[in-house]
């Protein structure tokens, strides 16, 4: 991960992996206890929070068209900070650390009609793959060559 700031403020920040289905066999293997303590009683109070828990873990089946594994995890600038290059610069910093660890192309899903964050990670280089159902949502697929 990588943040944007000035000398007081966050502007934004970026996470990717290079591997989501690892990174979430991880999280799980090593932090199961903590985290199944912390939902314990989220799902008491509404257990049908557990369908899209189940399905945040089969998330990467959903992505299985596509053999790319790195992926864009998410990125955020702060509204007071847009339109300054601040998230370009972070898909920069990401693109620069991918290619130091060897990855040749890596993916990002968005929100199907989210047509703003398509069109910029568009303007950054990523084509568009396919879409796919999530939380009874359509997502877009998206892809860049580095």
């Amino acid at each position: 991960g990588f943040v944007s700031k000035d000398k007081k403020t966050i502007q934004g920040f970026v996470l990717a992996t290079t591997d989501m289905q690892k990174m979430f066999k991880q999280v799980f293997l090593k932090r199961a206890l903590p985290l199944g303590l912390k939902i314990l009683p989220v799902l008491i109070k509404n257990p049908a929070i557990i369908l899209k828990i189940l399905e945040t873990f089969t998330y990467s089946d959903k992505e299985s068209k596509t053999k790319t594994k790195a992926e864009l995890i998410v990125i955020a600038v702060d509204r007071e900070f847009r339109n300054q290059n601040i998230g370009s610069n972070l898909l920069l910093t990401t693109d620069r650390e991918f290619v130091k660890r060897g990855i040749k192309e890596y993916k990002v899903t968005v929100i199907s009609n989210n047509l703003g964050a398509i069109k910029f990670y568009m303007r950054c280089g990523f084509k568009f793959a396919y879409q796919f159902s999530l939380y009874k949502k359509d997502w877009s697929l998206l892809t860049k060559k580095l």
